[in-house]
């Protein structure tokens, strides 16, 4: 697939308002209430898909791969802020724009931008499949934790012993979303730790 229609030199601006959600209180750094570098790299991004969505071919988007820039000025809510990418590079499906921004008193941004050239379908099925690994290896570890199941019995195993060494038996039953073993009622409360929760008996 050729994109000869995006080309070095195209170039494309969108002006945003600073709202009390675009602040830096709202990305963790709760005292300081100013436009936010994630809300400005967010911005950057989007003028830079702005830039090259109108040329792509159905079924093909963008994805960014590199943000380097600076955040050289801090702006007040309610200000408008500019943004302007440039494509200068063009390598195949890569990428890479100059980018700029400016509020209504200074130049607050400047830097680069990379994206990729994406197929959507495809690429959106390889990520399809990689959560079905997550799905797998959480599924694989669950069945670990099922073979470790003998240290609870071993657990209960002891406490057995240990009963039938002072004369009685207590009947139990196990909880298995605790691991906790309930013993008879009358019993001293005793606690036994062990890797897979506490033994308990009374």
């Amino acid at each position: 697939m050729e994109f000869n229609n995006i080309v070095p030199g195209m170039t494309y601006e969108r002006e945003y308002i600073v709202e009390e959600s675009d602040t830096a209180s709202h990305f963790g750094n709760d005292k300081v209430p100013v436009f936010a570098s994630p809300k400005l790299l967010s911005w950057i991004e989007g003028t830079a898909i702005g830039t090259v969505a109108p040329f792509l071919p159905d079924g093909w988007e963008t994805v960014g791969t590199t943000f380097d820039f600076k955040h050289l000025a801090a702006t007040p809510v309610g200000m408008k802020v500019r943004v302007v990418t440039e494509l200068t590079e063009v390598n195949g499906k890569l990428l890479t724009f100059a980018v700029k921004a400016y509020d209504e008193v200074d130049k607050i941004c400047e830097g680069t931008h990379g994206r990729a050239i994406i197929d959507l379908k495809k690429f959106l099925s390889r990520v399809n499949e990689k959560g079905k690994k997550k799905k797998l290896r959480i599924k694989t570890k669950r069945h670990k934790n099922v073979r470790r199941n003998p240290l609870l019995t071993f657990a209960v195993t002891a406490v057995l012993q240990s009963e039938r060494r002072h004369g009685y038996v207590s009947h139990f039953g196990i909880a298995p979303a605790t691991g906790r073993i309930p013993f008879g009622r009358g019993h001293r409360q005793r606690a036994f730790h062990h890797p897979c929760g506490s033994v308990e008996r009374h």
